[in-house]
């Protein structure tokens, strides 16, 4: 599984201990920056940078679950947002183990966003992985709500 990685600078000290993190568990890690410490930059253009890469990769591997992201800025809210105005970007906010794991399974969420000034290093390891390990679960209910999700993106991508 490839998992790009990307933050502003409120979650560059976690965004660094989760790459490591990934690599240690044998992920194919890409991290998207910043690689320096900057406290003016946007979160905003993270968000682009990552959704771009991910909507790339995904259109050359067939398997689109083999393809996730990670947003880290302060409140993780930021970068959720701005995922979000991406067609095919699924974002949610975790913040432990279940929330994780919901995320996934119910959501589908192929985006995950965290707090850097909220969540420890640990807490954060435990909900990314949680979250990468999961399998959306294809029961008819969370299939019919996941497809009106899409429905409403075709809406409005006319």
């Amino acid at each position: 599984m490839k998992v790009l990685v990307a933050s502003d600078h409120a979650g560059f000290e976690l965004k660094n201990h989760v790459v490591g993190f990934l690599k240690n568990e044998g992920y194919d890690v890409v991290d998207l920056g910043p690689h320096e410490y900057d406290p003016e930059d946007d979160f905003v253009d993270f968000a682009e940078k990552l959704c771009r890469k991910m909507l790339e990769e995904m259109k050359e591997n067939e398997n689109k679950d083999e393809i996730r992201g990670i947003l880290i800025c302060g409140s993780g809210q930021g970068m959720c947002i701005a995922a979000n105005k991406f067609p095919g970007i699924y974002a949610a906010q975790i913040w432990d183990e279940a929330s994780g794991k919901i995320a996934k399974e119910h959501d589908d969420a192929n985006v995950a966003c965290l707090a850097g000034r909220f969540l420890d290093k640990e807490t954060a390891e435990k909900a990314v992985k949680a979250w990468l390990e999961a399998r959306f679960l294809e029961e008819e209910k969370r299939l019919r709500r996941v497809n009106k999700i899409k429905k409403i993106e075709r809406e409005f991508m006319k």
